[in-house]
């Protein structure tokens, strides 16, 4: 993996994976230059500036923009997500009453539980991850 090392505006020097970088900016009215790191702003010279955008085409950089994780209320329960009866009847026989047991819950937990299967497993999984941007455990 590539790593740069660069000295910021006031003489600290940074390391980041190039990856992580999703804008490089100059605003030409202040004359300044900016590396954007999901919310991280570092503020570099413009020799830096200029070195970095003659090299940058040998890394490759990853602009999608950074997913936040929404907060799961405590008290919203399974019910509330409009579940399929099976999905939901599953859940429900399985003790499973509010929407953050599930992110508690491992893929393998689940199947195990009776009559879930995995287009149960895929709903669950797709409104956990389109609704609050969370993941069942041990899910990447």
């Amino acid at each position: 993996m590539i790593f740069l090392t660069i000295p910021d505006i006031n003489g600290q020097t940074i390391t980041i994976n190039p990856n992580q970088i999703s804008l490089i900016m100059e605003s030409p009215k202040n004359n300044e230059f900016w590396i954007v790191i999901g919310k991280h702003s570092i503020e570099i010279t413009d020799e830096i500036y200029t070195d970095l955008l003659r090299h940058i085409d040998r890394v490759t950089i990853d602009v999608a923009e950074p997913k936040t994780t929404i907060m799961i209320p405590k008290d919203l329960k399974c019910e509330d997500l409009q579940l399929t009866v099976r999905t939901a009847n599953c859940l429900s026989n399985a003790g499973i009453i509010y929407v953050h047991q599930l992110t508690q819950k491992s893929k393998t937990d689940l199947l195990k539980i009776k009559n879930m299967g995995r287009k149960s497993l895929n709903e669950l999984r797709e409104i956990l991850e389109e609704r609050f941007n969370a993941k069942l455990k041990g899910d990447q």
